[in-house]
């Protein structure tokens, strides 16, 4: 059983739901997926429109007072019902909200007590202090920089799902269409879903070649849950140490990233059991296989030869 309220005043909306059977981390993580839900389909609707419309969103996790209402039913029957919610919580979650304006990568913020909650999800925050409106305090928010959806979108039968999937799925639309560093997880959330939906393993082999063409679409990416993606890629294709460095820089950079610590313990094990590998001879090896297979539009015809030369003298070396 759940209970949810939506007010809606000019171009403002406030949505407060509580489920008893969910934990704190499950509610907060379902608003930050349908925040992510909401602004894709806002932007496939605005599409054609000469401004695009920029959409913040604040989440606050905390207790508010419910104001009881005693209704009829349809037998006549006074129930008590929720008539009202009220609290500093409501007009906290409104002040969060009103950081969003300033955000870089998301613009959906987060309260420090609802980001507190998710320290073992796949999500990466940055954090500001900000001055809200009626508080003397600076207070520590949380801006969502990137985040790995596993259900994108949520129902695949709500209105409009069908062209959302579609746009996303395309890997050359999809370039274009990434405008923003949130569409970023938008796309890999999308195509992952599809991957792990697909029922037949040419349909997996399609939509993991767009993870991967996604993922490697840079040679300059910013995006770390895009770089996590990198370094399972890696692992999967059996290059442990290149996996290895991209989890270091990720650790070391985010140390808040849960997801690539664990991962790295994996990486830094498996390159342990490589008795062949070296580590001055590994980077330069990572540089001249990624440049070579991933971008190779970058290199010169010298620099493909003597990448080339690089790699097949390190094969000879290690056989």
């Amino acid at each position: 059983m759940y209970y949810s309220q939506v007010d809606a005043r000019g171009d403002e909306g406030t949505i407060f739901y509580y489920n008893p059977d969910e934990s704190p981390d499950d509610l907060i993580f379902k608003a930050i997926q349908f925040s992510y839900e909401l602004k894709a389909r806002i932007e496939l609707l605005d599409n054609d429109s000469p401004k695009s419309m920029k959409v913040g969103i604040g989440i606050h996790f905390d207790k508010v007072a419910i104001i009881p209402e005693i209704l009829n039913d349809e037998k006549g029957t006074p129930r008590s019902v929720i008539g009202a919610l009220q609290g500093f919580s409501i007009n906290y979650a409104k002040r969060i909200e009103s950081c969003s304006r300033v955000g870089k990568y998301s613009k959906i913020i987060l309260s420090k007590k609802a980001a507190s909650c998710l320290d073992g999800d796949p999500i990466v925050f940055t954090k500001q202090l900000s001055d809200l409106k009626g508080i003397e305090r600076s207070e520590e928010v949380f801006e969502v920089q990137s985040v790995f959806i596993d259900k994108l979108p949520y129902d695949k039968s709500f209105h409009g799902s069908e062209e959302f999937i579609e746009k996303y799925q395309s890997h050359e639309e999809t370039c274009d269409f990434i405008q923003e560093p949130w569409q970023k997880s938008v796309a890999l959330s999308v195509l992952s879903t599809s991957y792990n939906d697909a029922r037949t393993k040419s349909l997996q082999a399609r939509y993991k070649k767009s993870i991967s063409e996604l993922t490697w679409l840079k040679p300059m990416e910013d995006d770390p849950i895009l770089l996590f993606t990198r370094a399972k890629l890696c692992g999967e294709d059996e290059k442990y140490t290149q996996k290895l460095e991209y989890l270091r820089n990720l650790v070391k950079a985010y140390p808040e990233f849960i997801h690539a610590r664990i991962k790295l313990a994996e990486a830094c094990w498996e390159v342990s059991q490589k008795a062949e590998e070296r580590v001055e001879l590994v980077f330069e090896r990572n540089i001249a296989d990624e440049f070579l297979n991933k971008f190779n539009e970058y290199l010169s015809t010298e620099e493909r030869k003597l990448y080339k030369q690089i790699l097949e003298e390190q094969k000879v070396t290690s056989s």
